[in-house]
């Protein structure tokens, strides 16, 4: 029995050897490596830039080939030693990220393609938290969609993370349509900035900059930008009456005239371009109106024409439509 498995054990040793034999050996190739892919700088200054140098290291058994080193946004890479590493050998990769106007965590990437065949794009990270002594939140104000004779309020808040107390010498802004005042906490650690529409508003895209300077050394200035989009105290839709030309095909459209501010208001009276158009006013409540224009025809003499509405808002007593006629296909355009 103990003869039958010693032969057993013997047979065995034999196909593992033999096994072992017939694996390949392992094919020459360079192999990147870095014992801390991952620099992790704590808290910094927002004021301040993080540098750091990766060590690189080829652990292969052939030359390793450096390509291009990417980084992503708001990281730089300053220079990589040196491209070609035989086995062996180390190279260096400097890198800088600037926290100027970030805050909170922050995690960077930086990528080093190779000729590794293992790990051909190989990642290298700058990772911690930007910090200020001086924080402004928000650092912009949009005002979203306000009608010309909306007074508008928007709060700014300064506030300093250091011990000593930081005083705002200057605050204005770079339009009269808007104003800037400001107060201050008991222990001067807080300000509080707020940023107000002066109406009438020109109507359009509302763009302001309020300028900030203090008598903290590292945040001597600073901008606020202040936007909006300024619409009429009544808006009314369409802004034009599209109608397709088909003769003799009466058709209706819709006009909506609401107010923006909130402000009750009537439609007097509506008048279409020809007496043959049929105006009805429906009031939807007492700041918008549906008015339907039924029994339409769109004849070319009726391109150009204009309804006009009538109310009593102040500023907007009148409002002018267009109807535009746009032919058919099946209606060759006029001679």
């Amino acid at each position: 029995m103990q003869r039958t498995l010693i032969v057993v054990l013997a047979a065995v040793s034999l196909c593992i050897t033999a096994a072992q034999a017939q694996e390949p050996a392992a094919a020459p190739a360079p192999k990147l490596v870095c014992d801390e892919p991952t620099f992790n700088f704590g808290e910094m200054d927002n004021s301040k830039d993080v540098e750091h140098t990766f060590l690189l290291k080829n652990e292969g058994t052939l030359t390793l080939e450096i390509g291009q080193v990417r980084a992503s946004c708001g990281c730089t890479v300053a220079s990589t030693s040196q491209k070609t590493v035989p086995p062996g050998q180390t190279t260096e990769v400097s890198a800088r990220l600037s926290l100027r106007g970030r805050q909170g965590p922050q995690h960077k990437t930086i990528t080093v393609q190779s000729n590794d065949p293992q790990q051909p794009n190989f990642m290298l990270a700058l990772e911690g938290s930007a910090i200020s002594e001086m924080q402004i939140r928000p650092n912009q104000l949009f005002f979203g969609r306000i009608a010309s004779g909306t007074i508008v309020t928007g709060l700014v808040e300064l506030a300093i993370e250091s011990t000593n107390a930081v005083n705002i010498l200057k605050s204005e802004a770079n339009t009269p349509q808007l104003a800037v005042t400001t107060e201050i906490s008991a222990d001067g650690k807080l300000h509080r900035i707020w940023v107000t529409t002066q109406p009438p508003l020109s109507k359009g895209t509302l763009r302001g900059n309020v300028h900030i300077e203090t008598d903290h050394p590292k945040y001597p200035a600073m901008d606020i930008v202040v936007s909006a989009f300024v619409v009429s105290d009544l808006s009314f839709a369409p802004e034009e009456i599209a109608v397709v030309g088909q003769t003799n095909q009466p058709m209706a459209r819709f006009v909506i005239v609401r107010s923006e501010t909130g402000k009750a208001f009537q439609v007097e009276t509506v008048e279409p371009p020809l007496p043959t158009i049929q105006a009805n006013i429906v009031p939807m409540d007492a700041t918008s109106y549906r008015i339907e224009l039924a029994n339409i025809i769109a004849a070319p003499d009726l391109d150009g024409k204009v309804v006009r509405i009538k109310t009593t808002m102040e500023g907007s007593q009148e409002i002018l439509i267009p109807f535009r006629v746009i032919p058919s296909p099946e209606t060759p355009p006029p001679q």
